[in-house]
C-alpha cells in the first residue's frame, strides 16, 4: 500500500523463494520527496518450539527501478 491505495494483493502459497515484480507508476507514488509503502498480512503463524513471534513472510530485497 501507498497511503490508503492498495497497489497489489497476492497469496503466499509456498515456502519457496519467489521474485515478485510489482509495476508501480509515478502517479501511484505521489508527488512528495519521499513515499512510505506498507505491507499488510491477513494471517500470521507462530513457528513453535518456544518462539513467541508471529510471522508472515520474509522480504529479502526491495528496490525501485526508474524507467
Amino acid at each position: 500500500m501507498v497511503g490508503d491505495a492498495v497497489l497489489t494483493t497476492l497469496t503466499v502459497d509456498s515456502r519457496e523463494r519467489k521474485l515478485l515484480v510489482i509495476p508501480i507508476t509515478a502517479a501511484q507514488l505521489g508527488s512528495g520527496d519521499m513515499v512510505e509503502m506498507t505491507i499488510e498480512l491477513d494471517k500470521t503463524f507462530k513457528p513453535g518450539g518456544g518462539d513467541p513471534r508471529e510471522l508472515g513472510f520474509r522480504v529479502y530485497h526491495t528496490f525501485i527501478e526508474p524507467k
